[in-house]
């Protein structure tokens, strides 16, 4: 990746192009999926995506009330992303997004944002603001910064992530053409008080 930033005990100390001096034995590395798989997706779906249409291309980004099944010392609040979605594409969004549960997957919440501890859309944590309009509903997905806040709670003493907006990429072939994968069946999204079924 062309940029990293090193966290230790908890805060982000220095920005680097290389880190192959700071990699060690007990270090371990691990991949995690990001919006713009899921954007790809979108964009040739035809599916209007509002949080690309300036310069400043991202989704807002907040700390949630739900919180991440622990492992280990591992433990905290699961960070979102949240696109303002077109009301009458939202299901549609929701059933090609959940076609792809190893990338990005589906929204974990649509509608109420403060029935996820989100009291304001304009006070983002990470992101730019995204307006919601008139004819558009928020929709949460779970954001790769999590790992961040996981380590602002416990302090991990050396944490190593990619830099804002440098990311390794992977490519599938035909990626809009893979089809859910029946071990995992359909999620469940949270419609404000209702649930329904994103099942393909």
């Amino acid at each position: 990746m062309p940029a990293y930033r090193v966290y230790r005990d908890g805060k982000d100390v220095e920005d680097l192009a290389d880190i192959r001096h700071l990699w060690r034995d007990d270090h371990a590395a691990f991949l995690t999926s990001c919006n713009l798989s899921i954007d790809q997706v979108m964009i040739e779906e035809k599916i209007p995506q509002l949080h690309l249409i300036d310069e400043v291309a991202w989704p807002s980004q907040y700390v949630s009330n739900i919180f991440c099944l622990p492992t280990g010392i591992f433990h905290g609040p699961q960070v979102v992303s949240m696109c303002p979605v077109p009301k009458s594409l939202l299901i549609k969004v929701i059933e090609i997004t959940s076609r792809f549960p190893r990338l990005h997957g589906a929204p974990l919440h649509v509608g109420d944002p403060a029935a996820i501890g989100i009291a304001n859309l304009r006070d983002v944590d990470w992101g730019k603001q995204n307006t919601v309009g008139d004819n558009q509903v928020p929709a949460f997905w779970a954001f790769g910064i999590t790992a961040q806040a996981v380590d602002f709670k416990i302090g991990i003493p050396e944490m190593i992530t990619h830099n804002r907006g440098t990311c390794s990429l992977l490519i599938f072939r035909s990626v809009t053409r893979l089809r859910l994968d029946p071990r995992y069946g359909g999620p469940m999204i949270r419609l404000g008080s209702q649930s329904v079924s994103a099942g393909i």
